[in-house]
């Protein structure tokens, strides 16, 4: 049951790092 609640909070957070990590490239790649 823990670990069926924690999983959401950890895809969000993928979720967040890969949104993060494609910004990165496209802010370098932009400038």
């Amino acid at each position: 049951m823990l670990k069926a609640s924690w999983f959401p909070f950890q895809y969000d957070l993928m979720l967040v790092h890969v949104h993060h990590v494609q910004h990165e490239k496209f802010a370098v790649s932009f400038y």
